[in-house]
């Protein structure tokens, strides 16, 4: 069933990088084992057998990512302390597995995990006994099955659980555990999409706040300028102000009074030396007198 089940989802890979080097490993599996026994159901599958009579047997389940990824390893009709209560070995029994690396030898490998596998344990010269052998069962854990329907998509899942044909092969067992994993896969889908709502409204959130920010950053540059600008034109008023303050036009304009004053007597000298005529002399003391009616009347605008 499990072969099955792993064909049903796993299809084979069609011009894939992988394809070549997964036919490498093989290659190399069968130059080790020559006894090497292929699912007749699905080319991921393969059964080793050892032992004495050979009644022992040794999985191999390769995903679709092999040999990105180490295979998998179920033992048959044997029990180990590496081995869960399902039979699946534990990577721990062989550090190459541990820490797989896509280059090392599957065949030599897989070699010495059988080795280990049929070394005494604890010490004893007494192998584990096996259980009776049954050739023509062979049976999937349910934790294989929970793991092969894991990773097999919602479609995947859906079509499985609307092929009536499939669920009659597979049992009543598949149905049950297809729909508990298809409704895990639904919920967890949901809340997938909830949090890509979440984070499409936090980028949205965001977006809007950088442009209030640039906005923001923006006016307070046009305050600055204007405060700038205003402060200019206070430093301007105030210079104006000082530049004609009432002391500044008033000595001014007392200066410019002196002044004619000074000119007046000194057209009043001429006068009396008998130097001018006296057109020039009405003409200049004209000047002089609105000269100084507007001095006056400057003043008096000054003084208000």
């Amino acid at each position: 069933m499990t072969a099955n089940l792993f064909g049903w989802f796993n299809p084979k890979p069609q011009n894939s990088p992988l394809l070549a080097l997964k036919s490498q490993k093989i290659h190399q599996l069968k130059e080790y084992f020559p006894d090497l026994i292929e699912d007749s159901v699905d080319d991921n599958v393969y059964y080793i057998p050892f032992g004495k009579d050979k009644k022992l047997a040794l999985i191999l389940l390769l995903s679709a990512s092999f040999p990105n990824i180490p295979p998998t390893l179920k033992l048959m009709n044997m029990q180990h302390p590496y081995a869960d209560a399902n039979g699946v070995l534990s990577p721990d029994i062989h550090k190459d597995l541990r820490n797989w690396n896509i280059n090392d030898s599957l065949g030599r490998i897989i070699y010495e995990v059988i080795g280990e596998l049929q070394r005494p344990i604890f010490g004893t010269n007494q192998q584990i006994k096996p259980p009776e052998y049954n050739t023509n069962t062979v049976k999937s854990s349910r934790a294989l099955l929970l793991e092969a329907l894991e990773l097999m998509s919602l479609e995947s899942l859906k079509e499985l659980l609307g092929c009536p044909d499939r669920i009659n092969e597979f049992g009543t067992e598949l149905t049950i555990e297809c729909a508990e994993v298809l409704n895990r896969k639904k919920e967890k889908n949901m809340i997938n999409k909830d949090l890509e709502i979440v984070i499409q409204n936090n980028i949205s959130e965001q977006k809007e706040i950088d442009e209030l920010t640039n906005e923001l950053v923006m006016i307070r540059q046009e305050h600055l300028d204007l405060n700038e600008v205003l402060i200019n034109k206070m430093n301007q008023q105030a210079t104006s102000m000082q530049r004609y303050s009432y002391p500044v036009v008033h000595g001014i304009l007392s200066n410019k009074a002196e002044n004619l004053e000074e000119c007046s007597e000194e057209l009043a000298n001429l006068v009396l030396k008998n130097q001018i005529v006296n057109d020039e002399f009405i003409r200049d003391f004209r000047k002089m007198r609105e000269e100084l009616a507007i001095i006056k009347k400057k003043m008096e605008i000054c003084g208000q």
